[in-house]
């Protein structure tokens, strides 16, 4: 479970490594399994939850979780 975009690079980075499938969950429940599979890397962005909202251009940057 990534607390943060740094988090998910480095887990992404060893998943290339290693050339094992990456998946990705963010909450909630997947009824298709999309999210998982043997030898395979679950990145989990529930913890993702950080907000930043700039007044000038208007733009929200939203966490995943």
């Amino acid at each position: 479970m990534c607390q943060n975009t740094e988090e998910v690079k480095q887990v992404y980075m060893k998943a290339i490594k290693f050339k094992l499938p990456v998946r990705v969950r963010a909450g909630g429940h997947d009824h298709a399994g999309e999210c998982s599979g043997d030898n395979t890397i679950l990145i989990d962005v529930t913890g993702i939850k950080d907000f930043d909202y700039d007044d000038i251009t208007k733009v929200a940057n939203i966490g995943a979780g």
